[in-house]
Order: structure tokens, then sequence, then C-alpha cells
């Protein structure tokens, strides 16, 4: 077994997931799994997580800069290679931040590169597109680690909860796919 060939596969998957020239669907293809890979590779080292995930939230926060301004609804249908990639990145988290938090080795990580807050609290409100269980597994894996304010996270599920998202239930079915997933 050959490590390089872990990180040639992230990279394959990180450049189909945000290369605008890809199809949304192989984008989103590439975004589950990337997702799935991360959190459930067992040999995967620390740092290659880091530096996946950093790649991962870097893309997320520029979308964020370029398109939140104009965002006044979250809309599935118009952002959703985005949407793709949140559900990636905290569903591998919901597995691999508390091995994130722990290590002394990059303590600012998580609060500085990740800015979880950030993602999660824009007016592209990920937390009401995404798969819900990944959604709630994340909130409640980061409010126990710390990583987020349990009450604003309590405050924007209840909020989320009281409207419905036109296609919601569609974009959740048919983006709920993490193929590296036991059955």
């Amino acid at each position: 077994f050959k490590y390089h060939y872990v990180k040639e596969f992230l990279k394959e998957l990180l450049t189909k997931a945000v290369e605008k020239e890809q199809s949304e669907r192989g984008r989103v293809a590439a975004a589950a799994y990337l997702g799935s890979f991360l959190a459930r590779f067992k040999g995967l080292h620390l740092s290659t997580l880091r530096t996946s995930l950093s790649l991962m939230a870097r893309w997320v926060h520029d979308y964020i800069l370029a398109h939140d301004h104009d965002v006044t609804f979250p809309d599935a249908s118009v952002h959703t290679v985005f949407y793709s990639l949140v559900q990636s990145l905290l569903y591998a988290l919901c597995f691999r931040l508390q091995a994130l938090v722990e290590d002394v080795s990059k303590p600012s990580f998580v609060p500085l590169e990740l800015a979880l807050d950030r993602i999660v609290l824009s007016n592209l409100n990920p937390l009401k597109v995404v798969n819900q269980n990944v959604g709630q597994t994340f909130v409640r894996v980061a409010s126990r680690l710390k990583v987020l304010d349990e009450r604003v996270m309590t405050q924007l599920l209840k909020h989320n909860a009281s409207f419905v998202l036109p296609g919601g239930q569609e974009w959740d079915e048919e983006h709920s796919f993490f193929p590296f997933d036991p059955f």
C-alpha cells in the first residue's frame, strides 16, 4: 500500500469538485466521494485530513464571499455544488472533528482555518439544505466539543425547522450519498 495514492485520489476528487469546467453532476459526485472518504478511511493521516478540509473550506468561504450578500433564502437548485461541498465537509467533521480539536500541534486549525461558524451562519444557510442527519450530527458534535455555540446552533436549527424549503426533500434524497459508508 502506497500512501501517495491516497493523496492523489483526494487531489483528483478536490479538483473535480471545484473546477467549473466539470459538470454539476460530476462535481456533486466528487464532493460526495471526498466527504465519505475523509470520514471513513481508517488510514488517513491527520495532516492529509487537515490539508483536504482546509482546501474545501477555502473554496466554501470564497463562494460565501462571492454570493452570500445576494442570498435571502437558501436555494439548492442555484447553489448545488456549494451545498454538496459543505455537506461533505460537515460529514467528514462528524467523524473527524474530535481528532482535529485534540491535535495540540495545530490548535488554531479548526477555529481559524475552517471558520465553521462563518459557514453555518451564512445567508446561504447550509444547515437548512444539507442532509438533516448530517447537519444535526455535526451540530451535536461541534457543540459538545465547544467548536460552535450550542445556543446559537439550537436557535438556527429551530429557525430552519420553521419553514419549508422548496425542493428540499428532493435535494436531500438525491444528494445523501456517501459511497464509503459501510452497509
